[in-house]
């Protein structure tokens, strides 16, 4: 049996996407599935309360914490970090992903260590929340974005027009004087500590910034799957070399990452694009829980479902046989 843990209030959703899964793969697994969150684990008596999925009907049950857990989770309380370093720290239990959201400066600064991952770099600034309004640039493009985390909606580009900027957000497309740059974007980031990018003009769509998000899925043979949630069409980028190149930077990155955090398994990674087709990174992330969503294609989520099982029966092979190390 494998553990995935996820967040409470995506139990529900999960299980019934999981069970689905089961049921439509034309694979036949022999491992379970218990899945459950932070609270419904015992560490003093390595206990788990949790759903048993195995395609058909779901049961409520309390086991002893698999072997192998998939952390599908983000842990922001102190109480719920605290508990999942305590987790890991367990010898027999092994956590795929145990942290999902990273700082974006540590991830650039691992990234600039590889000569070959240092070229997908923008050059960057870090700032802090209390210096929002502190000489933002009023010449050049630039995007903005949180330190810590992927989430788009809180990404805000800005491309120079003369002495106008257009900013794009998830507000759509506005327009400012340069000298108002501060003031216009304050209602959108908010009160976050940033990374600003300085960045060539980037491709656009209508009044949408252009972002490329690849997930990669590590497989038991330590080779990593690249999957495109989407049709690379949509992007309109407007050639397909792009894409090429996305995909040829996406599993150096990962490598690289994966050089300093070992335990990762599944990640997404954030490129944009100049318009004449070049990528650059924008963000790294770990699980991301919209790949289960309804808008992602079941062929997506069968793969990346299938590619876990894999794995999980990998490990349970090797644990039969005496092995100690995954992937």
């Amino acid at each position: 049996m494998i553990g995935i843990l996820c967040n409470q209030n995506n139990e529900s959703s999960f299980t019934k996407t999981l069970n689905d899964l089961i049921r439509t793969s034309t694979k036949k697994f022999d491992t379970s599935i218990m899945l459950f969150s932070m609270p419904n684990i015992n560490l003093i008596t390595k206990t788990v309360y949790g759903s048993v999925i195995n395609g058909k009907k779901v049961r409520a049950e309390k086991r002893e914490i698999p072997t192998l857990i998939f952390n599908f989770s983000i842990q922001r309380s102190r109480k719920d970090i605290k508990k999942m370093r305590s987790l890991i720290e367990i010898e027999e239990i092994t956590v795929i992903n145990a942290v999902n959201r990273y700082n974006q400066l540590t991830i650039i600064e691992m990234l600039s260590s590889n000569n070959k991952t240092n070229n997908y770099l923008l050059p960057y600034f870090n700032y802090k929340k209390n210096d929002i309004y502190c000489n933002f640039p009023q010449t050049n493009n630039f995007l903005l974005k949180p330190d810590k985390g992927s989430d788009l909606s809180k990404t805000v580009y800005l491309r120079l027009d003369e002495y106008i900027f257009d900013i794009y957000s998830r507000f759509g497309k506005q327009r400012c004087h340069n000298c108002d740059v501060e003031s216009n974007i304050q209602p959108i980031i908010k009160n976050e500590n940033l990374i600003l990018l300085n960045t060539p003009e980037l491709k656009t769509r209508n009044t949408q910034l252009v972002v490329i998000r690849v997930y990669l899925q590590k497989l038991f043979n330590n080779d990593w799957e690249i999957i495109l949630k989407d049709d690379p069409a949509s992007y309109d980028l407007g050639n397909e070399a792009c894409i090429k190149k996305i995909k040829a930077a996406a599993p150096q990155i990962i490598k690289c990452v994966q050089s300093f955090i070992p335990d990762i398994g599944f990640c997404h990674i954030d490129f944009i694009s100049d318009i004449d087709g070049v990528p650059y990174f924008m963000n790294f992330g770990g699980w991301d829980n919209k790949i289960f969503s309804s808008k992602v294609s079941l062929d997506v989520k069968l793969k990346i479902f299938e590619n876990l099982m894999e794995f999980a029966e990998g490990f349970k092979n090797l644990q039969k046989a005496g092995g100690e190390d995954v992937g």
